[in-house]
């Protein structure tokens, strides 16, 4: 794939995400959510992955891209209506991306592999997929892990880590100790892997 199409979809990705009504404090300015976060991810993509292909460089952008236009609040606050939830925004962010690079005329088969790692088809056994599944857990634990866990019951946390665990490849979890985590969560994390 050429660069400059590449460059092209990439841009599309973050102009549709500065949409983001939610803001995201980033030192003294605020930023669209999910701008940050898409770049955020991908920058882990490629700690992980130093020479990306053009389908990983597109699906980790693409990742959760217009995420706000499905809140969690309209589904019911139960297991059922998450996992729906989550389905939804899978389809959702892989219709997205697929448009904008048939607007690009990318080749099929190019797509068809956005589409597997962004619906997370067989993400184990596909390299890609496994690297955005462990860019999207490391994110997870330096910028959301906080949060959650002070709504959220101990014993449930714990839960939390170790099937966030279980989702990583070995690879990402010998990036656990450069994380950027507070001291506290950082001892919870440890002590639920060792439990």
């Amino acid at each position: 794939m050429e660069a400059a199409k590449l460059h092209r979809l990439i841009q599309r990705i973050d102009e549709f995400n500065t949409q983001d009504p939610n803001k995201v404090r980033v030192e003294d300015f605020e930023y669209p959510c999910e701008l940050i976060y898409s770049k955020h991810l991908t920058e882990w993509v490629q700690k992980l992955n130093p020479h990306p292909s053009p389908a990983l460089m597109i699906a980790s952008r693409g990742q959760h891209i217009g995420r706000w236009l499905i809140p969690r609040n309209k589904y019911p606050q139960d297991r059922s209506g998450y996992l729906r939830w989550r389905e939804e925004l899978k389809k959702f962010h892989s219709n997205k991306i697929v448009d904008f690079m048939k607007a690009e005329s990318c080749p099929v088969e190019l797509i068809e592999e956005v589409e597997k790692i962004i619906l997370k088809k067989d993400f184990r056994n596909n390299p890609d997929g496994q690297t955005v599944e462990d860019a999207l857990c490391l994110v997870f634990f330096e910028t959301q892990f906080h949060e959650l866990r002070q709504k959220t019951s101990a014993e449930k946390m714990r839960e939390v880590v170790k099937k966030t665990w279980a989702k990583m490849s070995s690879h990402a979890q010998g990036f656990f100790t450069s994380l950027n985590l507070n001291a506290d969560d950082r001892e919870f994390i440890e002590q639920s892997l060792r439990a």
